[in-house]
């Protein structure tokens, strides 16, 4: 291309946009494509070398470059769409600035209403999570003890000189009076160990406005509110399966039988071999590890031998005494 120095393409009918390569051709001296049929605007010719040049006779379009001034306004003659000095003719100002300022604008506001339709659209999941985890914890509470719920409808234990229960039942069981141990063969009663706060019975518990405490490694621990107004924690044990129910019972016995000013000892439980209920009363803030760490409403479940606590110094609150393991 250094070498190239004439370019002679007249009367060929040749289409389309003339090329920028031609404005690159270092030495060329005449360029002549007239009487064809090219269109869109003129390369600007920077060659200083160019001295004959004719572009008439095209669909050329827009402004005259400023480098081709130097020719004859016939060489650029029959074009209709061109303008500029050269030929006397004014160039109009495109629209352009217009459209150009709008198309931020609408960007801007496509922006606005995407980051909307995402906030709306993260808010409808974190309702929908927010109801299923809401579903999920009541219905976790109100199948505690659900299957045998019809077998008991009231557990009562006059005394603790004369502890036994009272149970009625829809099969039979009805108005007599059996001591604990036949009462206990049953597998949907609960058993009242202590009953200085008040006497309830299973049905009690289902009816009761029920909040999740926590969840630990023996299971999950809930607060319940009783018709009567007293507040207590269900623990529901899942991982005690080993323990029989001659064993269960004999740990909860004991652990009534225990009377400190600083231990918390259980109310109730239900036994079933699925499952385990140990009812206690509920005490604001009253967990070991709220006094050493600032939680709140953690309960704490701690198996204890009973020489150990013995030995133990005072706490700062009442301690949860659960079975052994």
């Amino acid at each position: 291309m250094a070498s190239l120095k004439k370019i002679w393409l007249s009367g060929n009918k040749f289409t389309g946009k003339i090329p920028d390569s031609l404005a690159k051709v270092p030495n060329l001296m005449e360029l002549h494509l007239e009487n064809n049929q090219f269109s869109g605007p003129i390369p600007a010719f920077p060659q200083k070398t160019l001295n004959s040049f004719d572009l008439s006779n095209n669909n050329l379009e827009g402004e005259i470059p400023e480098s081709l001034s130097k020719f004859p306004g016939s060489s650029f003659g029959g074009n209709d769409g061109l303008c500029g000095k050269l030929i006397n003719k004014e160039c109009n100002s495109p629209p352009a600035a217009p459209v150009a300022a709008s198309a931020p604008e609408e960007e801007e506001t496509s922006n606005k209403v995407l980051i909307m339709v995402v906030i709306v659209f993260v808010m409808i999941v974190l309702l929908v999570l927010t109801s299923v985890m809401s579903a999920r914890r009541k219905e976790d509470f109100n199948v505690l003890g659900k299957e045998n719920l019809g077998d008991v409808v009231e557990v009562h234990v006059p005394n603790s000189s004369h502890r036994r229960v009272m149970e009625s039942s829809r099969k039979g069981i009805g108005g007599s009076r059996r001591g604990s141990q036949q009462c206990r063969s049953l597998m949907g009663d609960l058993v009242m160990v202590n009953e200085e706060k008040g006497t309830f019975g299973l049905p009690d518990l289902m009816k009761a406005a029920a909040e999740v405490l926590g969840n630990g490694g023996l299971g999950s621990a809930y607060k319940a509110v009783l018709g009567n107004g007293m507040s207590v924690v269900v623990k529901r044990m899942r991982e005690m399966n080993r323990l029989g129910r001659d064993g269960f019972d004999a740990e909860i016995k004991m652990i009534g039988r225990i009377r400190h000013r600083n231990l918390l000892t259980p109310l109730a439980y239900h036994y079933r071999k699925e499952e385990k209920l140990i009812v206690s009363q509920y005490i604001p803030k009253g967990s070991l590890l709220y006094a050493l760490h600032g939680e709140k409403f953690i309960i704490v479940a701690i198996s204890l031998l009973l020489s150990f606590w013995l030995a133990l110094p005072r706490p700062t609150s009442p301690l949860v005494l659960l079975p052994l393991l």
